[in-house]
């Protein structure tokens, strides 16, 4: 299982280019406040494919699995949004 991390406020972690993910990722991020958070996945038309939190979360850390079983491979896009805050990934799904 691949682990995601996104900081608000802060650099992205991640590795550039292209990011080969497993089919359960574990995405992990901070809220340094409290805020109405958004996590959602994308293919790479920009249709949403999954919607893994939209709700009002209060400072802290968190980690969300997203599971890509029933995807294909390819280029996905995985975007978070807070009131303050946005931030995107590209990552691959390899099978």
């Amino acid at each position: 299982m691949r682990t995601y991390r996104v900081f608000p406020f802060q650099t992205f972690y991640a590795r550039k280019g292209l990011i080969p993910f497993p089919a359960n990722s574990n995405i992990k991020f901070s809220l340094p406040e409290r805020s109405f958070v958004e996590l959602k996945v994308y293919n790479i038309l920009g249709t949403e494919i999954s919607t893994i939190v939209n709700k009002e979360l209060p400072v802290g850390n968190y980690t969300y699995t997203f599971n890509a079983e029933n995807l294909s491979s390819g280029v996905y896009y995985c975007k978070l949004q807070t009131e303050s805050y946005i931030q995107s990934i590209k990552m691959i799904l390899l099978k």
